[in-house]
Formats: structure tokens, C-alpha cells, sequence
């Protein structure tokens, strides 16, 4: 399976702050993240986020890759 076919609730995407913080999320909370219009973002680890300080959000290929290998099952069923 190509990077490009792979949902997005199973890509992992690291968010870099700049303050140096770095933030591991799925391809939902990203999606979630960039749709909201207020500053401030709380994930499902309970870790707050002020939007105006991320640099960057880059997919991180190894964890996506390992996330998609340890839940294979449900994207074979997902395909059928």
C-alpha cells in the first residue's frame, strides 16, 4: 500500500511548535486542528495546543508506516 493510499485516521503527523514542542497526531485530530477557527485546540491526550505558534505539521513516515502494519486487519477489511 502507497503512503498516498492509506487513510488518514491511520497517518501520523508530527506538529513542531516553536517553542521546540513536538506533538504526535492523527490524520483526524489534523484535520480537526486546521478546521478550527479558535487559537486554542485541546487533543485527545488532553494536551492543549495554541495554533499560532505551530511551524510546521510534516507526516511522519515510520510511525504511519507502523501504524498501518499494526492495523492491518482493518484496512484489508476496509478495502474489501
Amino acid at each position: 500500500m502507497k503512503i498516498t493510499e492509506v487513510p488518514e485516521e491511520y497517518k501520523i503527523y508530527d506538529v513542531h511548535m516553536s517553542n521546540k514542542d513536538t506533538f504526535s497526531i492523527n490524520g483526524q485530530q489534523k484535520a480537526i486542528l486546521m478546521k478550527s477557527k479558535d487559537a486554542f485546540v485541546e487533543l485527545r491526550d488532553g494536551a492543549i495546543i495554541n495554533k499560532n505558534f505551530i511551524v510546521d505539521v510534516t507526516l511522519n513516515r515510520k510511525e504511519t508506516r507502523d501504524n498501518v502494519l499494526e492495523n492491518r486487519p482493518k484496512l484489508l477489511e476496509q478495502q474489501i
